[in-house]
C-alpha cells in the first residue's frame, strides 16, 4: 500500500468526493444524509472539523464514512490508527 497523506477536510475537496458522497451507499451506517447538491456538499465542508471522543481507558470514538472506491484497500484502518497516535500525542501533550 503507498504512503497516505492525511489533512483536513475543505471546501476544495467537495469536487473529487461528491460524487461518491452523493451515492446513498456511502450513508448505510450513519444517521447523516445525502447532499442534495455539490454546492451544498462545499458549504458542509467549510469548517469541518474531525470529531473524536477518547476515554479514559484509551477507547477512542470516531465518525467517518467510506466510500466505494477506498473499500477495502485498508485506507481507513490506516486512518483509525493515525487518529489513534495523534490523538494519543496531543492529550500527552495538554
Amino acid at each position: 500500500m503507498r504512503m497516505l497523506t492525511f489533512e483536513a477536510l475543505d471546501e476544495s475537496h467537495a469536487n473529487a468526493l461528491y460524487p461518491e458522497f452523493s451515492e446513498e451507499e456511502s450513508f448505510r451506517y450513519t444517521a447523516g444524509k445525502r447532499s442534495e447538491s455539490f454546492q451544498a456538499l462545499r458549504q458542509e465542508f467549510v469548517g469541518l472539523r474531525v470529531q473524536a471522543t477518547m476515554f479514559g481507558d484509551g477507547a477512542l470514538w470516531i465518525g467517518y464514512r467510506i466510500i466505494r472506491s477506498a473499500s477495502g484497500r485498508g485506507v481507513a484502518t490506516a486512518a483509525v490508527q493515525w487518529l489513534q497516535s495523534t490523538a494519543g500525542m496531543m492529550l500527552r501533550c495538554a
